[in-house]
């Protein structure tokens, strides 16, 4: 492989632990490659090749309903993984779509090699792939929480509380274009522009494009 991604790879949780002359035999064992998927296209992890590593890019977890509802899951940035195993439940047939929304470089690699492996960093991989695992079982669960709050103020504030606690920082970057993240809250994007702007006039926050700051706490969380 590429140098690049080699140290791109090297740097990922996964491999977190693995001595770095081993990560070439690791490699091969689990049947890895590297592929590229171009910005607006769908992942498409085929055949043996199940479970993928971003190495630089960001892909969206987005689903449609029946009629045509667009809704955003996540956003998932380089060093974590995309997969059916990591976006859907057995048994249960959803319309996920993993959609790059920048040009990605993945490591794809077999679920079936690392889980009857047999070889000396099994254990190891394992483990790192349970700690991923338990991330985004936490991130799903994030987003049960803000959906749970009924108006979109308080959908805005317990994600951007969110952000600010999850980077220990008032000040932080929002991931999403404003469309982007009306369909992560699942509010409508006029209403939730509304929102901000009254949040802004009330010194509860203040924003520029994606970066935001937060003031004090709003008087009120109802609207």
């Amino acid at each position: 492989m590429r140098k690049e991604w080699m140290e791109k790879i090297a740097g990922c949780q996964l491999f977190q632990g693995i001595e770095p002359q081993r990560l070439e035999d690791v490699l091969r064992r689990l049947d890895a490659m590297c592929m590229t998927v171009r910005r607006g296209e769908e992942v498409k992890l085929e055949g043996k090749r199940t479970i993928a590593v971003i190495l630089s890019g960001c892909v969206q977890i987005v689903q449609d309903d029946y009629w045509g509802t667009h809704s955003i899951i996540h956003m998932l940035m380089p060093g974590k993984m995309v997969g059916e195993s990591f976006t859907s439940f057995p048994g249960v047939r959803l319309s996920q779509k993993n959609i790059a929304q920048t040009d990605c470089a993945l490591l794809a690699f077999s679920k079936d090699a690392l889980l009857g492996g047999g070889f000396a960093e099994q254990k190891q991989l394992l483990e790192n792939l349970l700690t991923i695992y338990g991330v985004h079982q936490r991130v799903f669960l994030q987003k049960f929480q803000l959906l749970s709050r009924r108006r979109t103020r308080e959908r805005l504030l317990a994600y951007l509380s969110m952000l600010a606690l999850e980077g220990g920082s008032p000040r932080f970057t929002v991931p999403f274009s404003r469309q982007e993240m009306a369909d992560y809250l699942c509010v409508e994007r006029s209403a939730m522009c509304t929102e901000l702007s009254k949040l802004q006039r009330e010194g509860v926050l203040r924003f520029k494009g994606k970066a935001f700051e937060l003031l004090q706490a709003p008087e009120s969380q109802e609207g």
